[in-house]
């Protein structure tokens, strides 16, 4: 009877402690391959989004009827503003950029025709994005609504909208935009992602003389469906800063959550121009190379 009562003691024991030892491991799980592979994917969409609106803006600021808001001559007649005139940015890839129609009229549809391929930033990318301006870029009220035309990005489709609204200067004095994204990305493999958002991007001039040295902060909320098949979300902890002469986003933080997985913390850095940012979860961390 003594033995009985000891093996249903040391049986007790033994299955108490492995139960402990799975809820410490579950406490201290890994960052898995996955929830990195859904991490950079959702990168990516940020990447995209900043990419875009770098472009609008680069593209307006070789534009006097794109950029500034018109200034009234002595007779009273608007004519542009020649600010923008001085800010001469070679265009270093194959794409073809058309206005239309010219002079002070609106809406002007701006197409950006990467036609059958064009590296672009290390970007391999093909077919148009379209953007209708309502009003010049800098002018509060603005609205540029986005299209993509068979529009291809290193074999993948992007398919969807996306919309641009000038809010005007802040309180600081700094213009934010309202940028509303319902994309999906028809990968190469067939596998399709989907993602919806709302975001902040605040304009942060550095230079008066080149747009190049310009930043942008972003920040905002993002609900999406990785390739994978995972659902995830995000909000900002830390405002991401894109740098315009730089590829990546280079600062900023991100609370992140994946169904069924440890909430997770991606961390830009401090402003380096780099491809690497570092996820973090349950006291575990582990660097990830991002993806354009």
């Amino acid at each position: 009877m003594k033995m009985k009562k000891n093996v249903y003691t040391y049986f007790t024991v033994a299955c108490l402690a492995t139960l402990t030892f799975v809820s410490s491991c579950k406490k201290t799980e890994e960052i898995s391959t996955t929830d990195s592979d859904t991490v950079i994917e959702s990168a990516q969409g940020d990447e995209t989004v900043t990419d875009t609106f770098n472009d609008l803006f680069l593209i307006s600021s070789q534009n006097v009827s794109l950029f500034d808001v018109p200034v009234t001559n002595s007779t009273g007649l608007a004519t542009d503003a020649t600010t923008s005139s001085s800010w001469l940015i070679p265009n270093t890839t194959c794409r073809t950029v058309t206005v239309s129609p010219s002079g002070n009229v609106f809406p002007k549809t701006v197409t950006i025709d990467y036609g059958t391929g064009c590296d672009d930033g290390g970007k391999l990318k093909k077919g148009k994005i379209i953007a209708v301006f309502s009003g010049r870029f800098k002018q509060a009220g603005t609205t540029i609504n986005i299209s993509f035309d068979n529009f291809y990005i290193n074999g993948d489709k992007i398919e969807g909208t996306k919309s641009i609204v000038n809010n005007g200067p802040n309180a600081a004095g700094n213009y934010s935009f309202t940028v509303t994204i319902n994309n999906s990305r028809i990968r190469a493999t067939g596998l399709i992602s989907t993602l919806t958002a709302v975001k902040t991007i605040t304009w942060i001039e550095n230079s008066n003389t080149s747009p190049t040295d310009d930043e942008f902060s972003m920040s905002g909320s993002l609900s999406a469906t990785s390739a994978g098949g995972k659902t995830y979300s995000y909000t900002t902890l830390e405002p991401l800063v894109k740098k315009v002469a730089c590829l990546y986003i280079s600062s900023g933080k991100l609370l992140i959550n994946i169904t069924g997985r440890p909430q997770l913390t991606l961390d830009y850095g401090t402003g380096t121009c780099d491809n690497k940012a570092t996820l973090s979860a349950n006291g575990k961390t582990k660097e990830i190379t991002l993806r354009k």
